[in-house]
Parts: structure tokens; C-alpha cells; sequence
């Protein structure tokens, strides 16, 4: 199962609804992609939808930390909301939950609580 993306913006916040699974196989281009989208100058936050994640590896979460890193250069934030037990359990054990605002859902990670 490969990963795919659909994106939306709500308020200048840029939606990124990942599907499928994050390994691999397919960070590269997942990463790449993330990049290309919040390279835009205008975009300052952006949230990772995750309900249709079903798997995040190790390479995953390397794209996961650049992309945090590359935002907070320029002020940005990335956030994740909806995202699985499963997910939830590889970002707290790898420490992601220490940096990274995981949220219940998009409304919350828009709101900001």
C-alpha cells in the first residue's frame, strides 16, 4: 500500500489529508512532496490529517521531524489530528509527542486547542 494525499485550505491553514501508509518504500516521495507544499511562503501552518494513516515508520518520521524543522525556520508549525491508536503509539514512543500537537480532530488542530 503506497501513501496519498489530498490537500485543502481552511482559514490559510494548509489540510493535508495523508492516506495509506508512511514507509520505506515511499518516504522520499512522501517527504518530497510535503516539501513542495509547505515551501509556499504563505503557508505558515499546516495540519496532517491522519484518520486514513495506517502506518508511520522510522522513515516516516524522519520526513515528519524535517518538515517540523523546515516550518519552524520560517515560524511555521505542523500539527497531526485524527490520527490512529497505532500512530499515536509510534509518535509518543519516538518522542514526537514532545515537539509535535497531536489534535482529536481538524476543527481542534484549527482552533488550536
Amino acid at each position: 500500500m503506497s501513501v496519498s494525499m489530498e490537500t485543502s485550505l481552511r482559514d490559510g491553514i494548509l489540510i493535508v489529508s495523508v492516506s495509506g501508509r508512511v514507509d520505506a518504500a515511499n518516504a522520499d516521495e512522501f517527504g518530497a512532496k510535503l516539501a513542495e507544499l509547505t515551501g509556499a511562503s504563505d503557508i505558515k501552518r499546516v495540519i496532517l490529517e491522519c484518520s486514513k494513516l495506517a502506518y508511520v515508520s522510522s522513515a516516516g518520521l524522519r520526513v515528519l521531524l524535517k518538515t517540523v524543522k523546515s516550518l519552524r525556520q520560517h515560524n511555521g508549525s505542523l500539527s497531526l489530528c485524527a490520527a490512529n491508536p497505532n500512530v499515536q503509539e509510534v509518535l509518543r514512543i519516538a518522542g514526537f509527542t514532545s515537539f509535535l500537537t497531536v489534535y482529536a480532530s481538524v476543527e481542534e488542530a484549527v482552533k488550536g486547542t
